[in-house]
């Protein structure tokens, strides 16, 4: 219901529907398998052909009224620009068009299945080794500020995933559709050799709300950090 009330709205106005090119949804409430999506925001994706200001404020003023909904509005020059692929959504950089191609269309055309062919696999991996290194940093700081074990668990997960595509980079689309449990399993496959069997363990209770009432979380994010040196 709120999606559709949403979607409403976002197509109400003639002009600014015409200048959609599509509108996208991705993320945990969109897969419905992440073990913390249902107090999870809805990841809404806007790509337009012109953006300025009449537009941006069409825009907020719809959004302003949606808190549970978390949007990125990009216009096509802010992906393609000269044929060059530019592409950065936030701290999301050049891999996340990979995530946005197999996200579900509310409206338009999806754009960003036909540019994958434009990105260049260095690119992909930089954009990684980026996110990589700003997921060590975020989770460093929520458990330095005792943040809740849910916001631990989400980004040990999603930092395991972004290892994993890093390593096989034309695997990426298979493993964004990996639901919890199952980048779990494949990166403890992956990097059994590296990890002690209490690190195996540990990182099994991962996915399991009910099994990380005390996370250790320290430990995990310096086994993940140990990984990630190895891997780039």
């Amino acid at each position: 219901m709120l999606i559709d009330n949403l979607l409403n709205q976002l197509q109400a106005d003639p002009a600014e529907k015409e200048n959609q090119i599509c509108i996208l949804s991705y993320g945990s409430q969109h897969l419905k398998e992440d073990f913390n999506y249902n107090s999870s925001d809805y990841d809404i994706h806007v790509l337009i052909k012109h953006l300025n200001s009449k537009s941006l404020n069409f825009y907020r003023d719809i959004f302003k009224h949606y808190t549970k909904v978390d949007v990125s509005l990009l216009a096509v020059e802010d992906v393609i620009l000269a044929d060059k692929c530019i592409f950065q959504n936030g701290t999301q950089g050049v891999y996340f068009l990979y995530v946005l191609a197999q996200a579900k269309v509310l409206a338009g055309k999806n754009f960003y299945i036909d540019i994958l062919d434009r990105v260049d696999s260095d690119q992909v991996k930089e954009s990684l080794q980026f996110k990589i290194k700003e997921y060590l940093w975020k989770l460093r700081r929520l458990y330095i500020a005792e943040s809740k074990i849910l916001d631990l668990k989400k980004y040990l997960i999603r930092l395991q995933k972004d290892i994993l595509m890093y390593k096989y980079i034309e695997r990426i689309q298979d493993i964004n559709r990996y639901p919890a449990r199952s980048i779990v399993n494949e990166f403890i496959d992956e990097y059994y050799s590296d990890l002690s069997v209490s690190e195996i363990k540990l990182l099994k209770t991962l996915p399991v709300l009910e099994e990380i009432r005390e996370p250790k979380a320290e430990e995990i994010i310096d086994i993940l950090w140990r990984i990630a040196k190895s891997a780039y």
